[in-house]
């Protein structure tokens, strides 16, 4: 069913368009959602079946999310939806935007072996580089960590517990 068509502009709060943005909608009961991303002019079109009260997001990367309230009544066609996104400056901040993938990617792994190991035995199972698994950790508690994904099945051997161990706290360390 297709209750409206949402359009707008997602841009800077100077103007500049913003493309690649994800806009995602969400309906009054927040436990469904329908995004597009914005074109190469930051503008977007988002054809839905949800009606009533719900909320429009606009996210890019090194800018926080904007979210407002929308109210489309069935069928009609709304435009103008600007989603305006102020880029972060604040390294913490940016750091804070990207995704658990990419704090993950900047791990100082010393070789290639400790590299395939980690992704073999620890990221096949576990997101790494979220903001649960980054935060900064004392030596012992990483140690904890590796016994325990160990006791869980991660098999690995005792060089390797330490090399990943030390580069989970050289890694995550707390800084942007």
């Amino acid at each position: 069913m297709h209750a409206a068509t949402l359009t707008g502009l997602v841009a800077t709060a100077d103007g500049q368009p913003v493309a690649g943005a994800l806009v995602t909608l969400w309906n009054e009961a927040r436990n469904r959602k329908e995004t597009v991303y914005s074109d190469a002019e930051g503008k977007y079109r988002l054809d839905t079946g949800f009606a009533g009260k719900v909320r429009l997001r606009g996210r890019a990367p090194h800018v926080p999310r904007l979210q407002r309230r929308v109210r489309p009544s069935a069928p009609t066609t709304a435009s103008n939806n600007m989603l305006a996104l102020v880029r972060l400056t604040d390294p913490q901040e940016i750091s804070d935007s990207l995704t658990a993938s990419a704090h993950a990617a900047a791990l100082p792994f010393p070789d290639q072996d400790t590299k395939n190991t980690f992704i073999s035995q620890c990221s096949y199972c576990h997101q790494q580089g979220n903001s649960l698994t980054r935060r900064p950790r004392p030596d012992a508690e990483w140690n904890e960590v590796m016994w325990r994904m160990e006791g869980y099945g991660a098999y690995i051997t005792y060089g390797e517990h330490r090399r990943i161990q030390k580069l989970l706290g050289d890694g995550f360390n707390g800084k942007p």
